[in-house]
């Protein structure tokens, strides 16, 4: 079946920047904008873990992309990769070195392991973060992303299973409260790109102690959305108060409250859904339902002539 597909970046860049025009509500911020709104789409997969390192599907990174954080990010406009929650990295002249350069405003969102305060990202998460995503834990399925490219990393997968081993991955290294650099067994042309992948993300070491296994039903990120509440209809993610981004203006990013995901069962009726405003995009569309959606050549032309 072909289906039409929006940008997965620009669709998240949407959900950060815009508020839904139709149901705002009035609060105070520069250059003409608004706070507010419930952003509504319909995913066709289910969303039944939380944990960005378990899932792959595109379905299920347009439900944690809002909630989890890379270090690095693609830029839509250029495409290149540029600075997130690490605000600088450097490469090294023989590339088998990255240094990266954590910021020192990001915190996680609030949850009970930690008194549903608002806790402070650290150089301790990064590393947690990135050797998480080597480990041999069963919660992680996506271990062939940064296994092997970086030095130690294998032999911390096969020692990892279990638990964690104290003295880490080797080629991860700390180097002071807002340094970690990452030394790599030659030099990969697109690690830096590995580095702006969604699901390779921070992850809070205190809220996965606190959590266990059962860290895939608790997500606890530092992006610009929350989990509320999920159940067997749809998923809802809240504003996240303590988001560090800002727009142009100084206005604290996100604008929109919240996003609401519905789930499969809605997918037959997501153009009439969409026709009177119950959802406000349709990400996957059958070619064979363009003309019910959007209407056809026909009625284009009847309607262009009621305008002449």
């Amino acid at each position: 079946m072909i289906r039409i597909k929006f940008l997965f970046s620009l669709f998240f860049a949407f959900l950060i920047l815009e508020a839904c025009s139709e149901s705002l509500e009035e609060k105070t911020a520069l250059g003409g904008k608004k706070y507010g709104g419930t952003f509504t789409f319909i995913t066709r997969e289910n969303t039944s873990t939380f944990f960005p390192l378990s899932t792959y599907s595109l379905e299920n990174q347009r439900v944690l992309t809002p909630i989890f954080e890379p270090l690095l990010r693609v830029d839509i406009h250029s495409n290149k990769v540029v600075p997130n929650i690490a605000k600088r990295f450097n490469v090294s002249k023989n590339g088998k070195t990255i240094e990266l350069i954590i910021r020192d405003d990001v915190y996680f969102h609030a949850d009970k392991y930690n008194d549903d305060e608002a806790e402070k990202l650290k150089i301790e998460d990064v590393k947690f973060s990135l050797e998480f995503a080597c480990s041999g834990n069963k919660l992680n399925q996506l271990g062939h992303i940064l296994t092997g490219k970086i030095v130690g990393s294998k032999k911390f997968q096969s020692s990892s299973k279990s638990n964690f081993p104290k003295k880490g991955v080797e080629g991860i290294d700390i180097k002071n409260d807002s340094t970690l650099a990452i030394h790599l067994t030659k030099a990969y042309n697109n690690f830096i790109e590995l580095l702006s992948h969604p699901n390779i993300v921070m992850l809070s070491k205190k809220a996965y102690d606190f959590y266990g296994e059962n860290i895939k039903y608790h997500p606890v990120g530092t992006g610009p959305f929350m989990l509320k509440s999920h159940n067997d209809k749809q998923v809802v993610l809240a504003r996240n108060d303590a988001y560090w981004k800002k727009d142009e203006f100084g206005n604290q990013l996100p604008f929109l409250s919240e996003i609401r995901i519905l789930n499969q069962n809605f997918a037959e009726k997501e153009g009439d859904l969409f026709s009177k405003g119950k959802v406000d995009v349709i990400l996957e569309l059958p070619v064979d339902k363009l003309d019910y959606t959007f209407g056809t050549l026909k009625d284009a032309k009847k309607r262009e002539k009621c305008t002449a």
